[in-house]
């Protein structure tokens, strides 16, 4: 690929950039959308201006007709690993939201 074919990489900013002091607000469809999606992002902001991950579905539909993994035990799996993962990223429990809408 030549130089001129390659695609250009979008500008990059960091978090106070986007919020200010603000905390950055990342809404999730899926459980660990936030931390595969934008887990720089968020680690950069929880040391910096705090963040806010949102998370729309309950992460219940991954495994349709499972008996080991039934929708209920799913749910509550996927909130446990998202509180996991933002406290990897330096956040804590109380930053996630978690609206629990049905997956699927």
């Amino acid at each position: 690929m030549t130089a001129a074919a390659r695609p250009t990489s979008p500008d990059c900013f960091a978090a106070e950039e986007l919020a200010g002091d603000a905390p950055v607000v990342v809404r999730a469809p899926h459980p660990d959308d936030e931390s595969l999606g934008c887990g720089a992002l968020l680690a950069a902001a929880f040391q910096k201006t705090g963040a806010r991950p949102i998370c729309l579905t309950d992460g219940s539909g991954s495994h349709p007709g499972s008996a080991a993994w039934p929708p209920s035990r799913l749910a509550q799996k996927r909130q446990e690993e998202m509180r996991k993962a933002v406290r990897c990223l330096d956040g804590c429990d109380e930053d996630v939201t978690w609206l629990g809408h049905p997956d699927g």
